[in-house]
């Protein structure tokens, strides 16, 4: 994982103010949003096909 320190430091920064409750939550809701969009699409790809 190559990450740029000054990235790294704020981003601890950021994420030492949010309860990792919360930040699990939102990666979790971020990737339901993403997991059914691609189905959508994926659906809708497969029915202008056939």
């Amino acid at each position: 994982m190559f990450v740029h320190s000054y990235r790294s430091s704020y981003d601890s920064k950021v994420l030492g103010q949010v309860p990792k409750l919360n930040l699990r939550l939102l990666i979790k809701s971020i990737l339901e949003l993403l997991k059914n969009s691609i189905v959508k699409f994926h659906k809708l790809l497969r029915s202008t096909i056939y």
